[in-house]
């Protein structure tokens, strides 16, 4: 015997069966979103959520809370894969503050060898300030 089309998608009988026990709950006024936290009133849409994987139900939910799950963890995946690519490429190229501190850092090895060079020849201190009158 074939399966049907819901068992196909994973909402086979056994889904069907807490939906209809989770339905009970939620005609009683007892029921708050898996998602958001919000109240689930008596005779309002509501989906049997389950987790990511499809491992274990989460709840009852709202549908938008639900269905939009999905397209938010594609957004936060998106987001996050962007982040890190903008991230590699900072590392990978120098900063207007690194390229400062090589320049400067620069300088003072040339200062340092111009002394050094000066001190040898013995020209650093020959010319001697002239007196202030």
């Amino acid at each position: 015997m074939a399966k049907g089309r819901t068992t196909l998608n994973g909402y086979g009988w056994k889904h069907q069966q807490a939906r209809e026990w989770v339905k009970r709950i939620v005609e009683a006024g007892q029921a708050f979103c898996a998602r958001c936290g919000g109240f689930i009133a008596p005779g309002e849409a509501f989906d049997l959520d389950h987790s990511s994987d499809r491992s274990y139900y989460l709840g009852p939910s709202h549908p938008g809370c639900n269905r939009g799950e999905p397209n938010k963890r594609r957004r936060k995946n998106r987001v996050a894969a962007h982040l890190a690519e903008q991230r590699a490429a900072e590392v990978s190229r120098p900063t207007a503050g690194t390229a400062l501190v090589a320049a400067v850092v620069e300088l003072e090895q040339n200062v340092q060898r111009e002394r050094i060079w000066r001190v040898r020849r013995g020209s650093l201190f020959a010319r001697t300030p002239s007196k202030i009158t």
